[in-house]
């Protein structure tokens, strides 16, 4: 099997093709998300109420909370106030762009890694990818930009997952906010947006209308190409960006 190449001064996010993605692109923000609109229902313990104990899963995830000193009560409250926002280190990932790129019609912007300049949110966190999600989560990650405990605690939480999903090569930005949102917008901040790559499925209207934006961002735009001698994908330049 051939080495793909991995620049890992970039990090990438995928978009399905609609009018929400494109405004994200268009004003320059991330969206994140709650743990309730997450694909993976395994992802985070379920802490709505009279659900905790359903499944060991659910148990360990509340075990975890718990030995941070937060009550079973206090986590129902507590969990809705975060927020991810996912990134994956590989544009070339046949999985993702299947699923998040809506079957090659959307697209991947590539940014040089940055932060966001407030202080609820945490630095790009790798996601670990575990075994047996039931086993014990036993200590808490001090490389985690979090100055309370508790905080530390979630935010680890927030960033395990099954091996099942270790192709994603996922790292996250995970985001205190208010519980009664559904998610929340947020500026790059000091995320650059580096290229484009665009699906080799996207249809002309978008791909239109990313093509004129990329040359107000003055960035090069790629297409997704299929490699003619194995099953990788390759990519290739469909416009320079303006000044070099």
């Amino acid at each position: 099997m051939p080495t793909i190449n991995i620049n890992e001064n970039l990090i990438y996010k995928y978009y399905a093709p609609n009018e929400y993605n494109l405004d994200a692109l268009l004003n320059r923000y991330f969206w994140f998300s709650k743990r309730a609109s997450l694909n993976d229902p395994f992802d985070i313990g379920n802490f709505e109420k009279g659900k905790q104990s359903q499944s060991l899963h659910n148990k360990m995830s509340l075990k975890f909370i718990l030995d941070l000193g937060v009550s079973e009560t206090g986590a129902q409250s507590l969990i809705p106030e975060y927020a991810i926002c996912s990134f994956s280190r590989n544009e070339l990932n046949k999985q993702m762009w299947a699923y998040y790129a809506k079957d090659y019609s959307g697209w991947c912007l590539a940014f040089k890694r940055g932060k966001l300049n407030i202080s609820s949110a945490s630095s790009l966190l790798p996601v670990i990818y575990v075994d047996n999600l039931l086993q014990p989560i036993t200590s808490i990650d001090d490389s985690i930009n979090s100055t309370k405990r508790v905080e530390k605690g979630i935010v680890q939480l927030f960033c395990i997952k099954h091996q099942s999903w270790v192709h994603e090569e996922e790292e996250r930005i995970v985001l205190k906010t208010r519980a009664n949102r559904k998610g929340e917008k947020r500026d790059w901040d000091t995320f650059e947006l580096n290229h484009i790559t665009l699906g080799n499925r996207i249809n002309s209207v978008y791909k239109n209308i990313i093509l004129t934006i990329a040359q107000v961002f003055n960035v090069d735009v790629y297409e997704i190409d299929l490699s003619q001698t194995d099953f990788q994908l390759t990519k290739k330049l469909i416009q320079s960006k303006v000044n070099v």
